[in-house]
């Protein structure tokens, strides 16, 4: 009996070690360390891939899929796998960007900007639309009010 215990107080304590040397467990207050750089780039790389993904099926479908309800149908039963996998990029690259900044609100504001960003390019790269200053004021305006919004 007593080893069995021991067993189980050497594992917890060894599973807990080995899950605080990775980056996830860890408190992110001190910047200089690598792995908090890494789960930066991570997290902005994951958001970034997850709403291009998301934005370019949609403005796809606007450009290229016709309008009739079975085809549009069609068309998104066929992309499942990629706005599961799109929203999971999304829901990890905010998780693990809180996790190291400490403050969702920053988070979801570097996320809904990221998004207006993301919006731009695939409006250009599909519809051929060219931001102009106009734009600049806009996504300026609505992440201001989202921070607004959302900040305490």
């Amino acid at each position: 009996m007593r080893i069995v215990k021991r067993f189980n107080v050497y594992m917890s304590t060894s599973i807990f070690t080995l899950h605080k040397d990775f980056a996830f467990g860890q408190n992110f207050s001190n910047n200089s360390n690598w792995r908090t750089t890494v789960m930066i780039l991570l997290s902005l790389f994951l958001m970034l891939s997850g709403l291009l993904i998301i934005n370019t099926i949609y403005a796809y479908q606007a450009k290229h899929i016709d309008s009739n309800f079975l085809h549009t149908l069609w068309y998104y039963i066929k992309l499942i796998p990629f706005f599961l996998s799109a929203s999971m990029m999304i829901g990890y690259g905010v998780k693990f960007l809180t996790k190291v900044v400490g403050n969702l609100t920053f988070s979801l504001i570097v996320s809904k900007g990221m998004e207006i960003l993301v919006c731009v390019v695939i409006g250009y790269i599909f519809f051929k639309e060219f931001p102009n200053w106009r734009t600049g004021i806009g996504i300026t305006i609505i992440l201001i009010g989202f921070w607004v919004l959302k900040g305490k």
